[in-house]
């Protein structure tokens, strides 16, 4: 039996399938926390604990810049 995904990995596979952002100024809604925790289904405090622990291990680069499109 498969074990489910936890929200490290489907916040993984979410950045994954997202548009390369390196070099850019803004980013698209789906990558800001808020966009994150709306298409998991999670809390964006819960997003950024988690991001804050891949960053931290050096799986994703944690940035501030400016959101180019609204989450829709």
């Amino acid at each position: 039996m498969q074990s489910p995904l936890t929200v490290a990995d489907m916040l993984l596979v979410h950045l994954a399938k997202c548009p390369s952002a390196r070099n850019r100024f803004s980013y698209p809604g789906e990558m800001t926390q808020q966009g994150i925790s709306e298409k998991l289904g999670v809390s964006r405090g819960y997003v950024a604990i988690e991001l804050q622990k891949l960053g931290d291990s050096g799986h994703v680069d944690v940035e501030v810049r400016r959101v180019a499109e609204p989450v829709k």
